[in-house]
């Protein structure tokens, strides 16, 4: 039974409820958070004693029944917004259960949709992501359902609330849908991603991110840092292409808040960076583009490093080749002279002829199906890209494939660093220390990583020195109490910094091959001297007030601590003197490094199979560093200076 809305409310109920409506958006002093909600929340539930009232009198209007759904799900968020989460939770499901029976109507799908967003929000509120993800389910079902078996754009949220005169037209009620559903796929993302389900996760978010475009309902800085956060998880899967897409889409549309952004005067800006979020929000995507620099970088090293250990092992297989071929070419020999007649070999060439065509068409089946299934992945990158935005520019500046060589690791490593010192702008280290720190840290894993494609020693020893400045200043600004794992992390990081530059000064004197020079010892001495002593503030850092080392240390700094020993004690064995007595002294201080290194994992062997190696060459080093000392002692007889 069809009945006009004006004529089941009265224009004073429509203007309750637009009142609630209004109370509800209202912002309250922090002496009185919620004063509006609860002034909204009585309207709500007279209105509700109203249209129960005309409920039981017209139980066959379904209309009737329809607006108390709405009014159960306007209190249920009420409830929710003043914390009151259980109340919340109950007007809820009484919406839903009004509704059963007409959940794909047009005059209340939108009712049901919300609602079930609500709750599945209420219940990742609660960390029952199993159960918010069943609610944000029905509520995508329900959608697909229902775009499938109507043409029809349903009413909006609210709208059995309007006059006849202010009801919205077909586009604006389409508009209010897909915004509902756009949510559904929000929140279906974060879910996903609680669930550990990452693929399915930025799924959802690209096509959240792609509707909010297509109907041009988003907020500029929030779409852009999103997007830029989906970057992060294309990064973890190696596709560059699809991340630097994310990126650079990113940076477009931050460009819109930049448009309508007016900078605000320092003096009026407090200690909350949320009054300023443009800036800090800028900062945060010029991060995610460092950590694209960086991760490209890795990747490329590694690859390079992966192919020369690949390199050597193929010469080794090759060589092991010939000498099989060798040994078949022998064994065939024999064969001949034994063998039965021409037809018989006859035989044995076709059979080999024809596995060798049946081989060929495999390799070639092959082929094929992979270049389909390359296809099929280009046609699918195809579709993630945001169609709509124009990037050739900011797509162009940094390069989406691994890099081979220093020139190419250099453009890339500038463009990290544009980005680095552009985050820096807002986290400095006055009022962002942890920031600061982490960004120092990115820009130093920056020069390391071009120093791996730099041919020239000299050069990889100067960018090592650069980080090791930039580390060093903040270092020194830090107090170790308040940012003991930081400091740590910073003489870590020295101490590796510098024992690098150890190995860059001695291979360098190698090549020369020219006798080394006093100053080259200095230097290389000095540079040994330097990592010791950052690996020792890092052990000290360990121990307790009174200076004793702990028997057992905590899980996450055994691996850390005991190679910081080991490299210790390989650094004592590099120190390069004249001196007989000297060079003992640094060779026994050696082996106690080793043997600190194998006396804890003996008491620990839980920890030994993270650290094998190391365990393994220590051992060995506790055997012949004293032979070696014997020998030099017999040697300095024989050949007194």
């Amino acid at each position: 039974m069809a009945a006009s809305m004006d004529n089941l409310l009265g224009s004073e109920e429509i203007a309750k409820f637009d009142k609630a409506r209004k109370l509800s958006e209202e912002i309250d002093p922090e002496t009185q958070p919620y004063k509006s909600k609860y002034e909204a929340r009585e309207i709500l539930l007279d209105l509700k004693s109203t249209v129960q009232a005309l409920l039981n009198e017209n139980e066959e209007i379904d209309d009737v029944k329809f607006m108390l759904a709405t009014l159960e799900y306007q209190l249920g968020l009420n409830f929710i917004e003043c914390e009151e989460l259980s109340s919340g939770e109950e007007h809820l499901n009484k919406c839903l259960l009004l509704l059963k029976d007409n959940k794909a109507n047009t005059k209340c799908i939108s009712t049901v949709l919300a609602s079930l967003n609500q709750l599945g929000i209420l219940w990742s509120a609660r960390s029952e992501f199993e159960k918010s993800f069943k609610f944000f389910q029905s509520a995508e079902s329900l959608y697909k359902d229902y775009c499938h078996n109507s043409d029809t754009a349903p009413y909006s949220l609210n709208e059995l609330f309007l006059s006849d005169d202010d009801r919205l037209s077909e586009h604006q009620r389409h508009l209010h849908m897909e915004k509902l559903h756009t949510l559904t796929l929000y929140y279906l993302a974060q879910i996903y991603g609680k669930l550990d389900d990452k693929d399915k996760s930025a799924m959802y978010c690209h096509t959240t991110l792609q509707r909010q475009l297509e109907t041009k309902q988003y907020d500029a800085i929030d779409w852009a840092v999103n997007c830029a956060t989906l970057s992060q998880y294309y990064l973890t899967a190696d596709n560059f292409t699809q991340a630097r897409h994310c990126l650079a889409s990113a940076s477009h549309i931050f460009s819109e808040a930049l448009e309508t952004y007016v900078q605000k005067d320092p003096s009026e800006i407090s200690e909350n960076e949320e009054d300023d979020p443009v800036q800090y929000r800028k900062a945060d995507i010029a991060r995610c583009w460092t950590k694209y620099c960086i991760l490209l970088l890795q990747t490329s090293k590694d690859k390079l490093q992966s192919e020369e250990i690949s390199d050597e092992a193929t010469e080794r297989r090759e060589q092991l080749l010939q000498e099989c071929e060798s040994d078949r070419q022998s064994a065939s020999a024999t064969s001949n002279d034994n063998r039965d007649d021409g037809a018989g070999e006859e035989t044995k060439t076709n059979e080999a002829e024809g596995a060798a065509c049946e081989e060929k068409e495999d390799v070639e089946e092959k082929e094929d199906n992979h270049k389909d299934a390359e296809s099929e992945k280009d046609m699918a990158k195809l579709s993630l890209r945001f169609q709509s935005l124009e990037l050739t520019s900011l797509e162009s500046a940094v390069s989406d494939k691994l890099v081979t060589s220093f020139e190419e690791a250099r453009s890339v490593f500038l463009v990290g660093q544009k980005y680095i010192l552009e985050a820096k702008e807002y986290y400095v280290i006055d009022g962002h220390v942890t920031d600061n720190i982490s960004i120092v840290q990115d820009h130093s894993h920056l020069f390391k990583l071009l120093a791996f494609f730099e041919p020239d020693l000299e050069r990889q020893c100067k960018m090592h020195k650069r980080r090791l400045d930039m580390l060093q200043d903040v270092l020194q600004d830090l107090n170790s109490q308040h940012y003991l794992a930081y400091c740590r992390q910073l003489q870590y990081e020295m101490a590796e910094t510098y024992s690098g530059m150890v190995d860059l000064k001695i291979s360098l004197t190698e090549v020369s091959n020219q006798r080394i020079t006093p100053h080259a010892i200095s230097k290389i001495n000095s540079l040994i001297s330097q990592s010791i002593k950052m690996y020792e503030t890092f052990i000290e850092s360990l121990k307790s007030p009174d200076g004793v080392m702990p028997e057992k240390l905590e899980d996450d700094l055994v691996k850390p601590t005991l190679v910081a020993y080991f490299c210790m004690g390989r650094l004592l064995s590099k120190y390069i003197t004249i001196d007989l007595d000297t060079k003992l002294e640094f060779l026994d201080k050696s082996i106690e490094k080793y043997r600190f290194v194998v006396n804890y994992l003996n008491k620990n062997t839980q920890f030994i199979g993270i650290l094998r190696t190391e365990y393994e060459i220590c051992q060995e080093m506790i055997s012949l560093v004293p032979l070696k000392m014997e020998l030099m002692k017999k040697q300095s007889t024989i050949h007194p200076t």
